[in-house]
């Protein structure tokens, strides 16, 4: 998935110089207080390394809710790290640097709910709790939570990320797996795998 410095402005949902390249996956049935995991595995190219402040995973509400619309949980990278971050309270957990031009396989698995008390979101990375956010609202609404794939800068540079194994599913953690069959390695010219395909208004 590629978002170019051009790919901004209204027909993107943006505001330039943000960029947006996104794919749209999906949603878990019921609408809160329920454990959800998000898997994906994802690979950042070395072409896309140094100063680049990206959105790259996130989850929604409100498609059609003015008020509450907006992201929620939502997983992004600068200066080289990744982080994980809950959008209803700006509370964010390091998730470590990032391994270029390598597959990363992740579970996002998050308790939905509008309940601070139980609220909680926990990333696993390649297996490894590296970064949870716990006792906060997951949710703006209890209505259900769409899930995600972005090339989002908020610079507007070029940025580029490979994803795979995508998959929701209700329950405790669920394994992400290693990405089969092996891909050659990124490309500054990866074609992109959607963009705007249901664009969100973040």
């Amino acid at each position: 998935m590629t978002a170019s410095p051009e790919d901004c402005g209204p027909s993107f949902g943006t505001t330039c110089p943000r960029t947006r390249a996104e794919l749209w996956i999906g949603f878990a049935p019921g609408t809160a207080d329920q454990m959800v995991t998000y898997n994906f595995s994802m690979r950042i190219p070395s072409s896309n390394s140094g100063g680049r402040n990206n959105l790259l995973m996130q989850l929604f509400q409100g498609l059609a809710d003015i008020v509450n619309s907006g992201k929620t949980i939502w997983i992004g990278s600068q200066n080289g790290r990744l982080f994980l971050e809950n959008d209803l309270t700006h509370t964010t957990a390091d998730l470590g640097v990032i391994s270029y031009d390598q597959w990363m396989n992740f579970s996002l698995v998050v308790y939905l709910t509008t309940n601070p008390s139980q609220g909680r979101a926990d990333a696993y990375r390649n297996g490894a709790l590296p970064g949870s956010i716990v006792g906060e609202a997951t949710e703006k609404i209890a209505d259900i939570t769409n899930m995600y794939l972005d090339v989002i800068d908020f610079g507007g540079v070029l940025g580029i990320a490979d994803f795979d194994n995508v998959q929701i599913s209700t329950g405790g953690l669920v394994p992400t797996p290693t990405p089969i069959p092996p891909l050659p390695p990124p490309s500054p010219t990866s074609p992109s795998l959607g963009q705007d395909v249901c664009p969100s208004p973040q």
